[in-house]
């Protein structure tokens, strides 16, 4: 099964499991654990074969503790990995979403072994996710369109890890920058700096963009903190501590230098305090 199509109106995931990782009072989050060294039972969805239940709400209801949404398929960002939502009003809380086709098992990501591996894909209106975990490498957090809001949450990656067109709000989330070198440490030690963000707004009409508030950003690996993957990119980091894993340089049109680039880098809106 390519991945898990949500396709009921109002759905509503709601789970009571604890999280390790969250507190209902704030930001508590660690680096997670290795999921695949903690897995105790795996539980198959699917329409046809050998599985265990016909829908994903089903597999929840079963499972008493806490829930990992696993797949490992790569290469189409709007199709492959564990969950596509296609519904409005999804909730999901203390949910860890998880792609592991780009299962590195050192500190440091080759770039070259690297494919788009998302862990969601949000193509629906007004979806809200508490004390969630989205973990991959590349294009981690697909929030194509529309409204979201993301609180408490984790998410894991390297490259362009939380991208696309959606009008989103991430507060108190735990951005972690995983290590990227190419095939070796790039000319002066240095790792190779990955993106945290690649939004997509196309035109001052779009009211897409990305806002992070009371976010924390670490990891151990460098980033920028985005690069503009359509001209009117809009993307605001406000009261977030970003400690030495941002580059100095903070911001990326994209492209190589010439009149694109300079376009870009007129039109997009980038910001922190």
């Amino acid at each position: 099964m390519k991945f898990l199509i949500c396709l009921l109106a109002l759905s509503f995931l709601n789970l009571t499991a604890s999280s390790s990782r969250v507190s209902p009072h704030g930001l508590e989050h660690n680096q997670p654990k290795d999921f695949n060294i903690d897995i105790v039972k795996t539980v198959v969805v699917g329409q046809s074969g050998a599985t265990d239940f016909k829908t994903i709400q089903e597999a929840i209801d079963s499972v008493p503790s806490e829930v990992i949404i696993q797949y490992n398929d790569a290469g189409q960002a709007h199709l492959c990995g564990p969950m596509l939502v296609n519904a409005e009003y999804f909730v999901a809380i203390n949910v860890t979403f998880k792609n592991s086709y780009n299962n590195i098992t050192s500190s440091l990501v080759p770039y070259k072994e690297v494919k788009v591996a998302p862990s969601i894909v949000l193509m629906a209106d007004k979806a809200w996710f508490y004390g969630c975990s989205f973990i991959s490498v590349q294009d981690t957090l697909a929030d194509f369109v529309d409204r979201h809001y993301f609180k408490n949450c984790y998410i894991e990656g390297a490259i362009d890890f939380i991208w696309r067109g959606g009008q989103s709000i991430y507060e108190k989330c735990v951005i972690y920058v995983k290590g990227m070198t190419k095939d070796e440490m790039v000319e002066g030690g240095a790792m190779l700096p990955g993106f945290i963000t690649a939004q997509g707004r196309q035109s001052e009409q779009d009211t897409s963009g990305f806002v992070f508030k009371y976010c924390v950003i670490k990891g151990d690996g460098t980033a920028f903190l985005g690069r503009a993957y359509r001209g009117y990119s809009r993307v605001v980091f406000y009261a977030t501590s970003m400690s030495n894993v941002i580059v100095p340089q903070g911001w990326d049109a994209w492209l190589n230098k010439g009149e694109e680039y300079d376009r870009r880098a007129r039109t997009a809106t980038f910001g922190h305090n």
